[in-house]
């Protein structure tokens, strides 16, 4: 029992406390699924165990356990379902089984908690690095170690011998890290899949123009923030073993070189943060862009518009992306001009204090080497240290302008558990008030629908038609009045997953998604492939409707 329940949890990628679960020992009972609610602690969902007895083929979600005398997982691959030993099992049979499921509902998150929560996400794997970080120290040592002694050696077998064991070093160095970017990578993927798990969730709800390109920016943000805090920690941590090498070798005097960095920290922030402005304009002149082609592409109607006029429009906003990239390239050029000649004075510094350190003891020169190369890591890890900040600092606005918009607007009763209805019987509407933007369309509907019968409604263009049926299945929000259903349950009480699995819905801008025939049934609740294939060989009477057409070809 408990070896499917683990399998289960581990299958929806929620997270939970499993150092109670392992202690946990479970009885199939009631209490059993309260005392496995309480562990789970998801960033982004609110999940619970449930019971439900599947209804209709609608009802079977991806990964399920079958209750019974011994447990049995049951998981959903392609179009089949799969029980044990790989044992394929027709969905028809399911139906009337009670079976046990993780039901998640999306959290309530801000802009700004959606952001801690992918700060909170950042692999820990990366931690790890700190044990490496020692190894920087390769190139310094081998090179003092051949200018001190192994140049005044006659035989180069040594050299050979002392290079071997460097590159053995190197090879540890390069191991480490292959395996903890392995690490990271996975938990990225993991936690990508979160991420996108809960944006595709509210996806659905969101009233936002352009949200292709805001998921985007979203999707491209986390991306650099877990990269930055990576390459910021990896930086950090170079500069502070190289620093403490050099006051280890220099003392006091290495203090200079201290002052020295500092400055250069100081003005590297001024240089990247002076065109702050330019890099959120270049986001979204590129959004503008973006936006721009996918208006224009696909586009029916396109031949029929005035090209010239249109081709004037996007040229105008594509020059304007054009000045923003200019003034982006011409600060990176300024930037890669500061980055070199912080180097040499980086070198300068360095000697000065060299020079002063001389004077107490001579035997300094002997690390002289050493010290060039250390000098040079320090000066390109804090640069690369105030880089991967700034692009850090820039992600978080973007992703934080993107989300609060989308998260604004987003209506409470996606967040929460509505009534759940089995089938309709009758819809009754009373005094209805159907508005868009505040003007009203219909003024005080009122009418009843019932189960097996068909309805229509007329009236002109433009007088509100659509827009009452979008109302009396919850995917326009904007009246006022009631909505009834079954004589009894408000409309705006019915929970949102109701809609999507129990109703059907076709408007004018009903299209198929991408994917096959099938696929596009099944998303819609129409499982039982015969149905399918019957519609389908209804539509193309004088196509041979294969395996490949139905369930393979977009």
């Amino acid at each position: 029992m408990k070896n499917t329940i683990e399998r289960l949890i581990r299958i929806s990628g929620i997270s939970v406390d499993w150092d109670a679960f392992n202690r946990m020992n479970l009885v199939n009972n009631e209490s059993m699924l309260t005392d496995l609610n309480h562990l789970f602690n998801d960033a982004f969902f609110d999940a619970h165990f449930e019971r439900r007895k599947v209804l209709n083929l609608a009802d079977l979600p991806d990964a399920f356990v079958i209750l019974a005398d011994e447990p049995v997982l049951i998981r959903r691959f392609g179009f089949d379902f799969i029980g044990p030993n790989n044992r394929a099992l027709k969905p028809e049979d399911l139906v009337g089984v009670e079976v046990l499921l993780i039901d998640l509902i999306p959290k309530q998150l801000t802009s700004q908690s959606f952001i801690e929560q992918l700060i909170m996400l950042f692999p820990r794997a990366n931690f790890l690095l700190l044990l490496v970080i020692p190894f920087v120290l390769i190139p310094a040592f081998y090179a003092n170690l051949f200018n001190t002694r192994m140049i005044f050696n006659d035989s180069v077998y040594t050299l050979i011998f002392i290079t071997i064991v460097f590159t053995g070093l190197w090879a540890i160095d390069y191991g480490a890290r292959l395996v903890i970017k392995n690490l990271t990578l996975n938990t990225y993927d993991r936690n990508a899949l979160l991420v996108e798990k809960y944006l595709f969730a509210l996806t659905p709800f969101f009233k936002t123009t352009n949200l292709v390109s805001k998921i985007r920016m979203v999707e491209t943000g986390k991306k650099t923030i877990w990269d930055s805090m990576s390459g910021i920690l990896s930086d950090f941590s170079t500069f502070m073993i190289i620093m403490i090498i050099i006051f280890v070798l220099l003392g006091e005097y290495a203090l200079l070189l201290l002052l020295f960095y500092a400055l250069v920290t100081f003005a590297a922030v001024y240089m990247r943060y002076k065109g702050y402005k330019f890099y959120i304009e270049s986001e979204a002149s590129q959004q503008d862009v973006l936006n721009e082609r996918i208006a224009y592409y696909g586009n029916r109607q396109l031949p029929f518009y005035n090209g010239r006029l249109m081709g004037r429009h996007f040229l105008d906003v594509f020059s304007r992306a054009f000045k923003t990239d200019h003034g982006i390239a011409k600060l990176n050029f300024e930037w890669d001009e500061f980055v070199r000649y912080s180097g040499f004075v980086a070198s300068f510094v360095l000697f000065t204090t060299i020079f002063f350190s001389a004077k107490a003891d001579a035997t300094i020169f002997n690390v002289l080497i050493a010290l060039l190369i250390l000098n040079s890591r320090a000066s390109s890890s804090i640069v690369a240290l105030v880089s991967k900040a700034f692009h850090l600092v820039v992600a978080i606005y973007h992703i934080n302008l993107s989300t609060k918009e989308l998260f604004e607007k987003l209506d409470d009763r996606v967040f929460v558990r509505g009534i759940q209805l089995s089938a309709v019987e009758r819809i009754d509407v009373k005094s209805l008030d159907v508005l868009i933007e505040g003007r009203k369309l219909i003024d005080k509907a009122t009418f009843s629908l019932e189960s097996g019968k068909i309805y229509g409604f007329f009236g002109n263009v433009g007088t509100g038609k659509s827009l009452l049926l979008k109302s009396i299945v919850q995917a326009h929000r904007e009246f006022e009045g009631v909505i009834s259903y079954n004589g009894f349950y408000n409309a705006k009480d019915i929970d949102v997953s109701f809609f999507s699995s129990k109703v059907g819905y076709v408007d004018p801008t009903t299209d198929f998604v991408k994917g096959s025939i099938y696929y596009n049934f099944d998303i819609r609740g129409i499982r039982d492939k015969e149905q399918v294939l019957r519609l389908t060989k209804m539509v193309f009477p004088n196509v041979s409707v294969d395996y490949d057409f139905l369930f393979q070809k977009d």
